[in-house]
């Protein structure tokens, strides 16, 4: 086959016919196109290929890729297909995050632990169904092989959700007094997103709280001192004395089961001499079981200074706080009255009145012991 240029002579001077060197066969035209249709898919298959190498690679479970370029890395945690949020979810969503001013306040309590935890609920799965305590706990994991202790609050569950949240607060406020607690955080269960305070939310309905499990070096008082044989214990002396170390934030946050009662409650890393308070869902106004203190006893004087030294009141909490002097509390007080702000950040504005009202006492029974 030969192509000819038929341009009339209107156009210019008549163009020569092309030579033999400018003649194609129709087998020739087919081979160049075969080469070029190998050229282009051998493009497509290499390009995935490499990308798919040490420059990228993608995790079996697919929650997450890594981007490598030199010795930076940057990990986009990437989770399952979601449906889209309903009406519902939305609007849940838009009261989760209030007014400014609370938003605000909520984003200084969970911005230093939002990037500890999974970003969506659906990333872990249970380990453990009944790890113990009497709040429905639950051992689960995520992807990056993280464990945590979950409960979940709401119609038929173990915990409501006002006891949830007190946990949570109770958490945070003894962690703004630089007491060894577990890092926690809250889910809305309908968007399975990490939420913001809000106590008149909807999403308090239900509730989920994921806080860092503390396994590691650590091990339960119950277990170290060889519980109930404690007393005889060649380490008994040393590990009250680490437990006192804080015994002024257990009596201003009224928790009263802060030991727990065969002292499961509490954990020892025995590399470092740390005491973690582990389930502190007896705090403020709630009992470690779920029903509300009453009136006669958390109060805004500090009664637990007494209570939890007394053997007749609170038997295992006076194992092992009721050695301890004036003068450590006075101690511990002054140590404390500095993160005035920063505690009162943590409560809940339903006992921040309350909770002010306690905060202040210390400062008066400091001048008590003082006076003796």
């Amino acid at each position: 086959m030969i192509v000819t240029n038929k341009l009339s002579s209107s156009c210019g001077p008549p163009v020569p016919p092309p030579s033999c060197e400018d003649k194609l066969t129709l087998s020739e035209i087919m081979g160049h196109s075969v080469k070029i249709l190998g050229l282009f898919l051998g493009f497509v298959v290499t390009i995935p290929l490499y990308l798919l190498s040490s420059s990228a690679h993608k995790s079996i479970d697919g929650w997450f890729y890594e981007i490598r370029t030199g010795e930076r890395q940057v990990r986009e945690l990437r989770t399952p297909l979601l449906p889209a949020p309903s009406s519902q979810a939305q609007k849940i969503s838009k009261q989760v995050i209030g007014s400014e001013s609370t938003a605000t306040k909520s984003e200084s309590l969970t911005a230093e632990t939002s990037e500890l935890f999974p970003e969506m609920l659906n990333q872990v799965r249970v380990i453990n169904r009944n790890i113990g305590g009497s709040t429905g706990a639950e051992l689960v994991e995520d992807h990056r092989v993280r464990k945590f202790v979950r409960k979940t609050a709401g119609s038929g569950a173990k915990i409501t959700a006002q006891h949830l949240r007190t946990e949570y607060h109770t958490n945070k406020a003894y962690k703004a007094l630089g007491v060894m607690v577990p890092e926690v955080t809250l889910y809305n269960p309908v968007t399975g997103q990490q939420i913001r305070l809000s106590e008149k939310s909807p999403a308090d309905e239900r509730p989920v709280m994921l806080s860092h499990y503390v396994p590691g070096n650590t091990q339960p008082l119950k277990d170290y001192l060889s519980y109930p044989k404690m007393s005889s214990h060649p380490h008994f002396a040393k590990v009250q004395a680490l437990v006192q170390k804080h015994f002024v934030a257990d009596c201003l946050l009224a928790n009263w089961d802060v030991v727990g009662l065969e002292y499961d409650n509490m954990r020892i890393n025995v590399d470092t001499n740390e005491i973690w308070r582990i389930d502190n869902g007896a705090g403020l106004d709630y009992r470690a079981q779920g029903k509300k203190k009453d009136a006669a006893s958390f109060t805004s004087v500090i009664k637990e200074f007494k209570t939890m030294r007394d053997p007749d009141i609170n038997s295992e909490a006076a194992k092992l706080f009721g050695s301890i002097t004036d003068a450590e509390i006075v101690r511990q007080i002054d140590e404390i009255l500095p993160h005035r702000a920063a505690f009162l950040a943590a409560i809940p504005a339903r006992l921040k009145d309350i909770m002010t009202q306690r905060f202040d006492y210390l400062s008066v029974y400091k001048q008590q012991l003082k006076n003796r």
